[in-house]
């Protein structure tokens, strides 16, 4: 969407009243879904959305069908979860993308089995069983998660999506210049700072990193431009790192201290590294001191479980650049070398797009995309470590 004319700043692009916005609440079978509601509860909370857009699609006479319409088949984003799994390791290993993309599409087909699956077979006369599967459903999932919209009820918490036709025709950037404001009544897409004429006009999905935006989303900005960017260390890396060059008896040690960190913390993700820092730092000084203990010192702390008088500092605290480089020695020295096996994975990448065929242009697409998501991870890494040479220096 394009400005036809100069925009100021607080100027109202358009609005959408809230009858217009597609949701649970307004579709033919919102009392079912109401009565129905206790059986399709589930992790997502999208499930009453996700059937209200089945429903809508398979009826021509729906007044949502113009809408609807818009969106063939709701595909459109390629996400990852429906590249070719062979494909998305290879262009995505190491990103973090690999494994969320894994976990959505088992989320998926659970929720799809336990909760939608028998919904649909209790009520055949609404929906086309020949057309309410789970290749659908998937695609439902995806474009709920490209488009939709999330109110937020205060602090954390937000309603469950909603669709909200021309909103979700904006296209993102950090660097946005308007947002979506809910109201009692309407949404209004309102200009955050002045736009010029024959500029784009881009809504904002919130402070998102690379690869949330190619998880979520489809695409990338270019890494040195958001500064919401973050790569991801495992945390299995720092116990890799630890065990370097150990014999037999530290080994052992090392790995009694890695099965009680995985009954203190999660230790089955990663690292979140910024261009500010490290996100989580509570958690993350947590393991470093624990890995690093003597063993004299690591038996006292089981012994009194001092972990129970431990004040961490909150999962949203961010280490900070200075902070990291002023950690303990042994510390340090575990994290860079977790940072430095993180980045030798990144080797492992196709200097140029293989794919032939008719699918050409999209196989492209996705290597150029996952490309800059690697190359926005690479430099944040790398900056840590060449912020530690020229403090050596």
């Amino acid at each position: 969407m394009l400005a036809v004319k100069p925009i100021a700043s607080g100027e109202v692009l358009f609005v959408v009243p809230r009858p217009a916005v597609l949701s649970h609440s307004n579709t033919d079978i919102h009392q079912l879904l109401t009565t129905e509601s206790l059986s399709l509860r589930s992790r997502s909370r999208w499930v009453p959305l996700l059937l209200t857009l089945m429903y809508e699609s398979s009826h021509l006479d729906s007044p949502w069908a113009p809408y609807i319409a818009l969106w063939p088949n709701f595909v459109q984003a390629d996400l990852p979860m429906f590249w070719p799994r062979d494909e998305r390791r290879e262009l995505l290993r190491g990103t973090g993308v690999v494994q969320a993309t894994a976990q959505d599409l088992q989320n998926i087909r659970k929720e799809f089995r336990t909760v939608v699956a028998p919904f649909l077979s209790r009520h055949t006369d609404l929906f086309e069983p020949e057309r309410s599967n789970l290749e659908l459903y998937m695609r439902l999932v995806a474009f709920v998660m490209a488009y939709s919209f999330q109110e937020s009820r205060g602090g954390k918490k937000r309603n469950p999506p909603v669709m909200v036709p021309m909103a979700d025709m904006l296209n993102h950037t950090t660097n946005h210049n308007a947002q979506l404001e809910f109201s009692q009544d309407v949404l209004k897409m309102v200009a955050v700072r002045a736009i010029a004429d024959g500029e784009e006009v881009f809504n904002t999905y919130g402070q998102l990193a690379n690869s949330q935006l190619l998880h979520m989303y489809g695409f990338t900005e270019p890494g040195s431009t958001n500064p919401n960017d973050t790569a991801r260390v495992p945390w299995i890396t720092l116990l890799r790192s630890a065990l370097h060059g150990q014999g037999p008896k530290e080994r052992k040690l090392l790995r009694r201290k890695w099965r009680l960190l995985s009954q203190l913390t999660a230790v089955d993700e990663g690292i979140m590294v910024g261009w500010h820092g490290v996100h989580s730092a509570g958690k993350l000084e947590q393991v470093l001191k624990v890995l690093s203990m003597p063993k004299a010192q690591f038996g006292v702390y089981c012994k009194h479980q001092c972990w129970k008088k431990e004040v961490l500092k909150d999962d949203d605290t961010l280490l900070s650049n200075d902070a990291i480089l002023n950690l303990p020695k042994a510390w340090l020295d575990l994290l860079l070398c977790g940072i430095r096996k993180t980045l030798a994975t990144f080797a492992i990448f196709p200097q140029e797009c293989k794919m032939q065929g008719k699918n050409l242009a999209i196989h492209r697409e996705r290597w150029k995309q996952a490309l800059m998501l690697r190359q926005g991870q690479r430099q944040i890494l790398e900056q840590l470590l060449e912020l530690k040479e020229s403090s050596s220096d």
